[in-house]
């Protein structure tokens, strides 16, 4: 009875040991894998939606609340700082904060996520894994992670990648502020989406200096870390393209060429419509909103008609898509086909587009006067098109 009693006390043990220490890296896979699973649940019910107000209404009802998700992976990570699970719990919360971007919620403070990486985990060789939810943040704890990440991080990749990273934070941070300019209605919808001193940071900085210092690391990124691959991408050709558009694509500067072929198959050139003002559209028939846009457009070309002015597209389409597209909405403009969203993209890409629809006003000297339009109302576009176009007029 008594070695009975003793091999049943082992064998407790035993369970107890092992079993009793906590699966921090094992509780965050479960955690994202439930948030996985509540939001396919969200998506499908939004794709059987049949009208886009209800397909928004359906999703934000549904939807699991990623602030939330937020909230749960910190407690895991302050739960176990020492943990090396501490670390995917952390990247897993930057990663829902992200997400719940536009979800105005105070429980998401990211600045504490960023903090504890700095503190302990800078020279992990995995940091690079949290830095594709950087970008979207503007907070002096965000950046010096990456400023800290850069100088000590064994790792030559994540070295690499935490200085683009900065330098693409901080080139967004520039237009963020251009595109409150351009357009108000943006900073005021930011603002009831995550209040006052989200905007108000990232507002703080002057847009020409955030350029310069921007402009300063991908060059760096690029010379130095070209070969790295940050996501799909070598940094080299990620720091081409932005740098491209801070240096060609900013107001007051003439619009680079465009050359390709329309949608029938007809070459084209940007520079043959010179005085004309242009609206130039990046567009999809796989994106939401520049469907949305084109009911609008089309009258706009048609209120247009007899003046110095003219609607051009950049498609993201299959070729034979973009010519059923053109057919079954009535579009009454010529577009570039720029191939497949997931191909090449060859002028997209140089534009640096991202996201759609993006677009850009030119006046009839082929100047950019606009950049930020793809963020207002259709109002907006009209006032722009119109005040350009009172200027050729007025020659």
């Amino acid at each position: 009875m008594r070695i009975n009693s003793l091999v049943g006390a082992m064998c407790l043990c035993s369970m107890v040991g092992p079993a009793a220490r906590a699966d921090v890296a094992g509780d965050v896979k479960a955690l994202q894998e439930e948030y996985r699973q509540e939001r396919g649940v969200a998506i499908e019910a939004w794709r059987a939606a049949k009208t886009p107000e209800e397909k928004t209404r359906v999703y934000h009802e549904r939807a699991p609340n990623p602030a939330r998700f937020f909230v749960r992976a910190m407690t895991i990570a302050k739960g176990h700082p020492s943990d090396p699970g501490a670390f995917d719990a952390l990247v897993a919360a930057l990663g829902f904060a992200d997400t719940a971007w536009n979800w105005k919620d105070e429980g998401v403070r990211t600045g504490e996520a960023f903090e504890m990486l700095a503190a302990g985990w800078v020279e992990n060789p995995r940091l690079g894994e949290a830095f594709s939810d950087l970008r979207n943040f503007y907070t002096p704890e965000a950046r010096g992670l990456l400023e800290e990440a850069a100088r000590r991080n064994p790792s030559r990749e994540v070295r690499g990648q935490a200085i683009y990273v900065l330098g693409g934070s901080l080139q967004q941070q520039a237009e963020f502020i251009e595109r409150f300019r351009e357009v108000p209605a943006f900073r005021t919808k930011l603002q009831s989406w995550n209040g006052k001193a989200w905007v108000e940071q990232i507002d703080r900085d002057d847009a020409k200096q955030l350029e310069g210092r921007a402009t300063s690391l991908l060059e760096r990124a690029s010379k130095k870390f070209g070969d790295v691959k940050a996501g799909d991408e070598l940094i080299g050709e990620r720091a081409k393209h932005m740098l491209f558009q801070m240096r060609n694509l900013g107001i007051g500067k003439t619009a680079p060429e465009i050359v390709g072929k329309d949608q029938d198959g007809a070459e084209m050139r940007l520079s043959d419509f010179r005085g004309k003002v242009v609206a130039l559209v990046f567009w999809g028939g796989w994106c939401g909103p520049c469907m949305a846009a084109v009911p609008h457009e089309r009258e706009l070309v048609n209120r247009m008609k007899g003046k110095p002015f003219v609607m051009l597209g950049v498609n993201t389409d299959e070729p034979g898509k973009l010519k059923e597209i053109v057919r079954e909405k009535q579009i009454n403009w010529r577009s570039w086909a720029d191939g497949s969203i997931d191909g090449p993209r060859p002028i997209s890409r140089a534009w640096n587009v991202n996201p759609w629809p993006k677009v850009y006003v030119m006046d009839a000297g082929g100047v950019i006067r606009y950049n930020q339009l793809g963020y207002g109302k259709d109002g907006e576009l009209d006032r722009a098109v119109e005040g350009l176009i009172g200027g050729v007029s007025g020659r």
